[in-house]
């Protein structure tokens, strides 16, 4: 959906500009929250600019079979990290390094969700989707927004060939 049809979409529904639901200005808990974009009092997904770029990281892997003759003298593979940047306006793409012979890469999919806080208001986040991660994790702001209790845990930070890179409390 392009900018214009988002925005007479929220009209039409009578959705609040700056979280998309449907409850009144007074009642609503998200009036802290701004545009992650211009910091503006309105939802990202609703903010105006013709000349917008976002950045993303595309992670490319040239070694997707671990084929030994590949892997660099510390073994941990031949990775290079290309940014790419998505117009907006054309919502055309670019590579701004390029990769020789890549054999796969690799895009995490994102998810529209749709989560409930426990007096039944319902909110619209972003989900990651990774297959492959062992655990799972919500922004501060999410949480926030969903005022949810918090519980301490302790997590231990493996880096590149499982170096352990700290515990967090």
């Amino acid at each position: 959906m392009d900018l214009i049809a988002r925005k007479n979409f929220a009209k039409k529904n009578y959705l609040r500009f700056l979280c998309l639901n449907s409850h009144k200005l007074k009642d609503c808990p998200n009036n802290y929250l701004k545009c992650s974009i211009c910091q503006g009092k309105h939802n990202y997904l609703l903010h105006e600019d013709s000349n917008r770029k976002i950045t993303f990281l595309l992670n490319v892997n040239t070694d997707c079979n671990r084929d030994t003759d590949n892997t660099l003298e510390d073994g941990i593979g031949q990775q290079e990290m290309s940014n790419i940047e998505l117009d907006a306006v054309n919502t055309t793409i670019n590579s701004s390094t390029s990769v020789n012979n890549a054999k796969c890469v690799s895009f995490l999919p994102t998810a529209k969700v749709l989560l409930y806080n426990n007096e039944g208001g319902s909110f619209l986040f972003r989900a990651l989707l990774d297959s492959e991660s062992e655990s799972s994790f919500i922004s501060e702001n999410a949480i926030n927004i969903l005022e949810l209790k918090r519980c301490n845990d302790r997590l231990s930070l493996n880096g590149i060939s499982g170096i352990q890179a700290g515990l967090i409390d």
